[in-house]
């Protein structure tokens, strides 16, 4: 008997777990639409802007965001920090507003953006990490895009 109730609690210990990665993969298939930014310090050199971004679920279960931090890397040298700190969860069909803190040293970053403007190009890297909260804790899992 106990064997059968283990095995019992295992499995929807299992669906449970696979319902979390599901609702927190999900957010690649939303559609996004930046919305505003505001600067929120600025004292010299560093910049802190919080960017706004509109997220429409167009799955059909929730979408979850625990917590995500990156660094965005332009021609090989870092641009600027970011993160959402502050979890969101969006129901289906649903859209909510996305916050993000973006902080960059306004001098380091001058001559990289001009040098793509004026080749009309730029490689970038983000790299980041996406947190993912469960009953079990919270669990990181890297990020990396590269053009």
């Amino acid at each position: 008997m106990n064997r059968k109730v283990l095995a019992s609690l295992v499995f929807i210990l299992l669906l449970a777990g696979c319902a979390l990665i599901a609702k927190r993969g999900s957010l690649k298939n939303c559609e996004f639409k930046f919305k505003g930014v505001e600067v929120t310090d600025f004292s010299l050199p560093e910049m802190t802007l919080t960017v706004m971004v509109s997220a429409k679920n167009t799955n059909d279960i929730d979408v979850v965001v625990d917590k995500l931090s990156y660094e965005l890397f332009i021609n090989g040298k870092k641009a600027l920090t970011g993160s959402m700190g502050q979890g969101v969860t969006i129901a289906p069909g649903e859209t909510d507003i996305l916050n993000t803190t973006v902080t960059f040293n306004t001098v380091e970053i001058g001559p990289t953006i001009a040098w793509a403007v004026k080749e009309g190009k730029a490689n970038y890297d983000l790299r980041g990490t996406v947190h993912l909260g469960s009953t079990r804790g919270t669990f990181a899992f890297p990020v990396f895009v590269s053009k």
